[in-house]
């Protein structure tokens, strides 16, 4: 996974990343990443399907510990 910042300085661009695949060391550092960020944009995710949302949203936890 590679993390960018586009050139307005605040969107976060996400290279090289799968949801379907995510593991939870990437997760915690996308939310650290979000915390700092206004928005973050991961494209390519579209072959996800529900459970796969869904479980990646549960890795992600509580966002008031970020």
């Amino acid at each position: 996974m590679q993390i960018k910042l586009h050139q307005n300085g605040w969107t976060g661009l996400v290279e090289d990343l799968d949801f379907a695949k995510i593991t939870q060391q990437e997760v915690n550092q996308l939310a650290e990443f979000l915390a700092t960020n206004t928005l973050v944009v991961v494209r390519g995710q579209q072959h996800l399907t529900v459970q796969d949302e869904v479980r990646v949203a549960d890795m992600f936890g509580n966002a008031e510990d970020f």
